[in-house]
């Protein structure tokens, strides 16, 4: 396989199906500056603190590993935030959470199920932040 890439330029997609490499690499950037689903990025140990707070969980026990429920419950919604709303990949989490990265997916899937509680959370902790 190297040997078929030897010699030739670095294409952003295959030409016959999306057109050139020029054409391809604007489309992702047209993409990224219209995607309104994005906030701008929070510091991590800013929302690890804001969720903590509110959900009243220390944010050594997140590195500890713990398994309670609350502890995961709070995982769950810094996962989901980090990751689904400020674009963070799952990795820069481990040390924050305790946990892997498998399981750090896993509790952002189990965040996304319950979306609309962890956004109107943050929200609140913002709020309360600015008074």
């Amino acid at each position: 396989m190297a040997a078929l890439r030897r010699g030739r330029e670095a294409y952003g997609g295959d030409e016959r199906i999306l057109g050139s490499t020029d054409f391809v690499e604007a489309m992702r950037q047209a993409v990224q500056r219209a995607d309104p689903g994005r906030a701008p990025r929070m510091a991590l140990p800013t929302l690890v603190a804001r969720i903590c707070r509110a959900t009243g969980i220390a944010p050594a026990a997140l590195r500890q590993g713990s398994r309670r429920a609350s502890v995961a419950r709070a995982r769950e919604g810094i996962a989901y935030l980090a990751i689904e709303r400020y674009g963070y990949p799952g990795v820069a989490l481990r040390d924050w959470l305790g946990v892997g990265a498998p399981s750090i997916v896993k509790a952002a899937q189990r965040g996304r199920a319950a979306h609309t509680h962890w956004d109107s959370l943050l929200v609140q902790e913002t709020k309360r932040k600015r008074q």
